[in-house]
């Protein structure tokens, strides 16, 4: 799936009633955005799973970023994703804009080069408006350079600015039960939910249904784990395919496959 499909999915999803969710499976409904941060030799069912059909993108993280060296696991991976139709995003650190731009922009070259990787995913974004000049400068570096997606994790919901900066802010980044009590802000309202991402973790198989339920009211990209901390996207949670729009399974899928 193209990068500029997985975002109409996403949009559409947002657009679709909030009756679409039922029976445990996010129906029709929002994309998904995989923090895949787990090699290919550790987890390979895991990265199987993501070469399969279905409106997802993988958020690459060799190692922090794109590692040292060209990894050919990772490499052989992403090639697989791509060849089933998948969008594979870059994980760059921005450090809250503390980290120097010529390493941010050393890492958007590595993924290009050894990956062709050109859409990126920045981390630890900050969100207080001062730091919109330091953001505006790599993402339009990263603009330049070919990206066609570019997201801006800040984990909470940051000045309405940075949606000027670029296609996707991810809004939440927590466990479910603070999820579950999150109240998004009124400026939010005023825009397409497929402009939000959500990444909830720590959530056990009974609060699945209601977490997939409130988010298809606040973002039209999503991520749902009940892996937690330190890092919760170290496999695929087994409820993995739920978070896809029904008609989309794995066959002989089971919670054991992920090996």
């Amino acid at each position: 799936m193209s990068r500029r499909r997985l975002l109409q999915v996403a949009a559409a999803a947002a657009a679709a009633p909030a009756a679409t969710v039922r029976s445990g499976t996010a129906e029709g409904a929002v994309g998904t955005l995989v923090p895949a941060y787990f090699h290919p030799a550790v987890a390979p069912g895991g990265w199987r799973r993501l070469a399969d059909p279905g409106p997802h993108s993988v958020v690459l993280n060799v190692a922090s970023g794109p590692g040292e060296v060209p990894d050919p696991v990772f490499q052989r991976a992403v090639q697989a994703v791509r060849d089933a139709g998948g969008t594979v995003t870059a994980y760059v650190d921005v450090s809250y804009a503390r980290r120097d731009p010529a390493l941010v922009e050393e890492d958007l070259r590595r993924y290009r080069a050894w990956y062709g990787v050109s859409d990126v995913f920045f981390d630890q974004a900050p969100a207080a408006p001062d730091a919109l000049p330091y953001l505006r400068a790599v993402t339009e570096s990263a603009r330049v350079s070919g990206a066609a997606l570019v997201v801006l994790n800040h984990g909470t919901h940051p000045d309405p600015g940075y949606l000027a900066l670029a296609d996707v802010l991810v809004t939440f980044e927590g466990p479910a039960s603070a999820y579950l009590s999150l109240t998004p802000p009124s400026w939010t309202r005023a825009h397409p939910r497929h402009r939000f991402c959500h990444l909830v973790h720590t959530c056990p198989s009974g609060t699945l249904l209601r977490v997939l339920t409130r988010a298809r009211d606040r973002a039209g990209l999503l991520y749902v784990t009940d892996r937690s901390l330190p890092n919760p996207y170290d496999r695929l949670p087994p409820h993995f395919p739920h978070l896809l729009p029904s008609g989309v399974r794995w066959g002989g899928w089971s919670a054991e496959a992920d090996g």
